[in-house]
């Protein structure tokens, strides 16, 4: 058995022990033996493509968090099923991230080229906001 395997069984033994998920609950899930989670979890035997994407669906993480090399993410994460769904979802999420901060840095205040004070900024926020509504 070679190391990314092994690696793939112990990210799948600690899943479920985070989800607090026993191997049979997960056999039952994915229509799976008890006998294949555990030669898997052992690391006797491979996870087959097939077998790693129904694991994945059922515990609600993408095939990608068994090849990740970070921790494992947040427990609230991981329970709650927020864990990004792919990496064009973390794309995006950055993506939007920037934007905002762009629009903060967009959102700099003057009057005759002389900077706002952070309190008098917020202060015309307010009232634009109550003028013409959050479109946030």
């Amino acid at each position: 058995m070679n190391d990314l395997n092994l690696h793939i069984a112990n990210r799948l033994q600690k899943l479920l022990k985070i989800k607090k998920i026993t191997q049979e609950e997960l056999s039952i899930g994915i229509n799976k033996s008890k006998t294949s989670i555990n030669n898997w979890i052992a690391g006797r035997n491979k996870i087959d493509a097939v077998s790693l994407h129904l694991i994945s669906t059922f515990l609600k993480v993408p095939v990608s968090y068994f090849f990740d090399e970070s921790e494992i993410p947040l427990k609230s994460a991981v329970l709650d099923g927020n864990y990004p769904k792919t990496c064009i979802e973390c794309d995006k999420l950055k993506n939007e991230l920037q934007r905002k901060d762009q629009m903060i840095e967009d959102m700099k205040f003057t009057i005759d080229s002389l900077k706002l004070s952070i309190e008098v900024e917020q202060r015309i926020l307010e009232l634009v906001k109550e003028r013409f509504g959050d479109k946030t």
